[in-house]
């Protein structure tokens, strides 16, 4: 209760994914599986909607399934997965998409293209020329500073009167 409720869970976890997201994530380390569904998503998503992250983390850790699983005495832990030598389970929480299909509809609406392959990046890239300049204009100030910094050490032992 005290790591859900933490201000650095809250800060990375929280603030930064949708309430849906949130609710998935809290379902796979919590209770250790993944949602059974949109429809147990959604019904999550109304207790943190409703309740906050207190009433959502108390509902959640109070449940009859996390009571049977884990008690008060048990970490919890991923409990269906794919093992190598059985064909039951589920694959690991690693392989869930950092947006849902319906948020990354939202992002590629307002203009993010994810599927673009003719670029190096997603992000945009100055010309040559200006890039050489920049270089130039960093370099010339990384001496000047440096030779500040020299001057002001041998001023310091007398070898130099500025």
């Amino acid at each position: 209760r005290s790591l859900l409720l933490s201000p650095i869970f809250r800060e990375r976890n929280y603030e930064v994914n949708n309430n849906y997201r949130f609710v998935r994530m809290c379902i796979q380390r919590v209770l250790g599986r993944d949602v059974y569904g949109d429809r147990e998503t959604m019904s999550w998503s109304i207790v943190l909607a409703t309740k906050g992250l207190k009433g959502f983390i108390d509902d959640l850790l109070s449940s009859e399934e996390y009571v049977e699983n884990f008690g008060d005495n048990t970490v919890p832990y991923q409990r269906r997965r794919i093992l190598p030598q059985r064909a039951q389970g589920d694959v690991t929480f690693a392989h869930m998409p950092r947006y849902t299909e319906d948020y990354l509809a939202q992002l590629k609406s307002l203009g993010y293209d994810f599927e673009r392959t003719d670029t190096p990046g997603m992000y945009w890239q100055p010309p040559e020329k200006l890039r050489q300049i920049g270089a130039v204009i960093t370099i010339g100030g990384a001496a000047f500073f440096g030779l500040i910094a020299v001057s002001v050490v041998l001023s310091w032992f007398g070898w130099l009167h500025i």
